[in-house]
């Protein structure tokens, strides 16, 4: 009976270990819903739909443009061009969250202030290009007092806000995630993302006239590509530490 040698077991472990790694890579969905289909073609059936942002492996990739993957387990075929190769250490320790417009990222430690007795709002259209997460931030106390997530294509009511003026910080992206350090809450997009901070304020304060008082009112218009006609919402880049303040 033959005998197997130690350099044996070890050109053996060193041949698997290449060949898993050759054949596996780390990618993300980088469409908001994504079929795994049991087969490479719409025709097959679809054995499970990815959410933007998941995690997949890639085993093999095909000329026609569909992609052997793995998720959780189970292998099927998807479409690479939806498909972005991913920093395995940009990811780390960032949890996904998944929001519905007007929703307040959980994690973030402050109180929305309200006031009811003014029925005045900042009315937020999205266009279908980007999500966008709105802070409206009190020019005083340089405090924030909303904090808002909004889906591409949506709008939304931002109402009784109190008296004052504010100015606008925007992130812009898709895959939105967010982590604690050292006790303070941070968020980001992990896809297509950038962040502004808006030139112009809002002035919410309540002025007396002739025929009465005058409540202010709002409407932004945002999206990542410039389109003409409608509002033109003038801004700053920032950078991410910055949003996060």
């Amino acid at each position: 009976m033959k005998r197997l040698t130690p350099e044996g077991f070890i050109l053996l472990g060193w041949l698997c270990t290449f060949i898993s790694f050759a054949q596996t890579s780390d990618y993300i969905v980088n469409s908001p819903r994504l079929a795994m289909r049991s087969g490479p073609g719409n025709g097959y059936k679809v054995i499970h739909t990815l959410s933007e942002g998941e995690a997949v492996s890639v085993l093999k990739r095909l000329n026609s443009g569909w992609w052997q993957i793995e998720h959780q387990g189970v292998a099927g075929y998807a479409l690479g061009k939806y498909l972005a190769k991913t920093d395995t250490n940009a990811y780390r320790g960032w949890e996904k969250t998944s929001l519905a417009s007007g929703d307040k990222p959980d994690c973030f430690n402050f109180s929305s202030a309200c006031d009811s007795t003014l029925d005045n709002y900042l009315k937020v259209n999205v266009g279908s290009n980007t999500d966008v997460v709105i802070k409206l931030m009190n020019l005083d106390t340089e405090q924030c007092i909303r904090y808002v997530y909004v889906h591409s294509g949506e709008n939304l009511y931002i109402r009784n806000i109190p008296q004052g003026v504010y100015c606008l910080k925007i992130a812009y992206g898709r895959d939105w995630r967010q982590r604690v350090i050292e006790g303070q809450c941070y968020g980001k997009f992990m896809i297509d993302s950038q962040y502004e901070r808006g030139k112009e304020n809002l002035d919410f304060r309540v002025r007396e006239t002739q025929d009465g008082y005058q409540i202010p009112m709002f409407e932004l218009f945002l999206d990542v590509i410039r389109v003409s006609g409608g509002n033109v919402f003038h801004s700053n880049s920032i950078s991410e530490a910055e949003f996060n303040k």
